[in-house]
């Protein structure tokens, strides 16, 4: 009787556990109580349950805020770190060619960009149906029309938050300039609010970063007033003729802020879980395979990864400064075959990945082999001289030594010392 009741007891949770959990993405069709189909991610489905309304699971109020700093290597790592759907990215990519990614961001995670992220995050906590039951009308249905109508699955419960984020990045760091960014860079930092500790970590490191002259950042928000009110609000602190670095130094300050006038009405959805359409009628039956969510988000990585390569190999190759790259001719070759390499992979990622979202295509639906080499990215003579003058806008050199580095064609490699930004080493501008 005993074992009766332990297996009575897993069954029912079993029963009640969620059939998907997505993450948020602008182009979502999920909603709370809306029908979804991972093969058919663009579809607009019908709402066949009805319920009692709402519940907040958690307590009213900001339940959880969240302020990290953290060193991103990969777009798998900045998605994750964001909330941010791979898999119904991977569907706009693969189906319809238009995700909503830019190449810029892509970008930020080749082999030669050192990538962080400062993220603002409040969670206002869980919304779950109330008593949720299948349409009358719907109860007749078969499984096929059922699928067609409702989607194969159905949203039940979704998170709510508002988050604002900036992500920067340096992009051409040679290796020896990487190094030091890993040593300078502090371990991932986490907290409820911006502290002084973390501001004074974020500060160094930032001064060490404008001295390549080259970060680049973009501000994201996801639910309240949106990304125009958050770039008004970084605007609008800056002070008459300030330094054109002094922005950087803001925008912790400027995503606290914003974060502070949000409230729980102007929270967005950021993750929503479903039940299988089948939880609400007397059939276990589905005329759909099961999704491959982790081989897509996989291929959609591999994808991305490979177009911002192709992206970039053709501005090296064929952009109107490619001259400035100075490339012999051993080098020119390897990279026209890399880019041969990449254009093939492209192809093999694309034809993949539309087939997951294919019912009959499914043993297409799988990773293709990977043998495109690795790039030894150069440098652009026009980057080794930014580098020099900004050594020399610091007052890292004089002169007479700026003028020396120009003429045997060396760049400083820059670090911190008790919070100052100094030149390490130099090293040769393009081997």
């Amino acid at each position: 009787m005993k074992k009766t009741w332990i297996w009575s007891i897993a069954l029912l949770i079993a029963s009640q556990s969620f059939a998907m959990t997505y993450d948020y993405h602008p182009k979502s069709r999920l909603y709370l109580g809306g029908g979804y189909n991972p093969f058919q991610p663009g579809d607009a489905m019908q709402v066949c349950l009805s319920n009692k309304g709402t519940d907040n699971v958690d307590s009213e109020g900001s339940v959880f805020t969240q302020v990290k700093m953290i060193r991103v290597r990969s777009q798998k790592e900045y998605f994750s770190e964001t909330q941010f759907s791979a898999s119904i990215e991977g569907s706009y990519a693969f189906l319809s060619g238009g995700g909503a990614v830019s190449l810029e961001t892509a970008d930020a995670f080749q082999s030669d960009a050192f990538t962080w992220l400062i993220l603002f995050r409040s969670n206002y906590g869980r919304v779950v149906l109330k008593d949720p039951v299948l349409k009358n009308e719907y109860k007749g249905l078969t499984e096929k029309e059922l699928e067609e109508r409702c989607g194969t699955e159905v949203v039940t419960e979704a998170t709510r938050a508002v988050a604002a984020y900036a992500l920067f990045t340096v992009k051409n760091v040679s290796s020896s300039q990487m190094r030091k960014f890993d040593e300078s860079f502090h371990a991932s930092a986490n907290g409820v609010f911006w502290s002084v500790d973390l501001n004074q970590k974020y500060s160094s490191f930032m001064k060490m970063a404008l001295a390549n002259n080259q970060v680049q950042f973009r501000l994201e928000a996801v639910g309240g007033d949106g990304i125009g009110k958050l770039a008004d609000l970084l605007e609008s602190t800056a002070s008459p003729n300030e330094d054109p670095y002094s922005k950087f130094y803001r925008i912790p300050q400027v995503l606290q802020q914003y974060l502070k006038t949000q409230v729980k009405e102007k929270s967005a959805p950021v993750t929503f879980n479903t039940q299988k359409i089948q939880y609400f009628t007397a059939s276990n039956q589905s005329i759909f395979p099961r999704f491959k969510t982790e081989l897509v988000e996989q291929l959609y990585f591999r994808f991305e990864r490979a177009i911002g390569i192709v992206s970039r190999l053709e501005s090296i190759l064929l952009g109107n400064d490619s001259a400035e790259y100075r490339l012999s001719s051993t080098q020119r070759e390897n990279l026209k075959a890399a880019y041969n390499s990449y254009i093939e992979m492209v192809n093999n990622l694309a034809k993949a990945g539309a087939s997951c979202f294919d019912v009959l295509r499914q043993d297409d639906c799988k990773l293709p082999m990977d043998n495109a080499p690795l790039i030894d990215w150069p440098k652009q003579a026009n980057d080794c001289e930014r580098l020099r003058q900004r050594a020399l806008d610091l007052r890292l050199v004089t002169r007479d030594q700026y003028q020396a580095a120009v003429i045997r064609d060396f760049v400083p490699v820059f670090t911190l010392e008790n919070s100052k930004v100094v030149i390490y080493e130099w090293e040769k501008c393009i081997e």
